[in-house]
């Protein structure tokens, strides 16, 4: 049989408790993304390719890469694990290089 124990902040019974507080405050108080660390890219008029780390990458090739480049930029919040990393679009616009990104993660107490 396991116990129940009352949360620190919404005094909700719950048979989990992560640091004192039950799933439905701990995810308010922590989303699932901590940390995105910046992520530089840039087109090159000439070449046509996106450079990134001094790599020159087609569009096509950037645009399959870019799931896993996303991912090791990322730090998660405790309890959070990586689900999925979709990419919808690249847009070129000048020097600039903008995607949309859908990052989908699993929580687990």
């Amino acid at each position: 049989m396991k116990f129940k124990r009352k949360c620190c902040e919404c005094g909700a019974l719950s048979s989990s408790l992560i640091d004192g507080k039950c799933e439905v405050c701990h995810r308010a108080e922590f989303p699932p993304i901590k940390e995105f660390k910046p992520l530089v890219l840039h087109f090159c008029n000439v070449t046509k390719k996106i450079a990134y780390n001094n790599i020159y990458y087609t569009e096509d090739i950037l645009f399959e890469k870019l799931p896993e480049i996303v991912g090791s930029k990322l730090e998660l919040n405790k309890g959070y694990s990586l689900r999925e990393i979709e990419i919808d679009e690249i847009e070129l616009d000048g020097h600039l290089v903008r995607f949309k990104v859908n990052i989908e993660c699993d929580f687990e107490l």
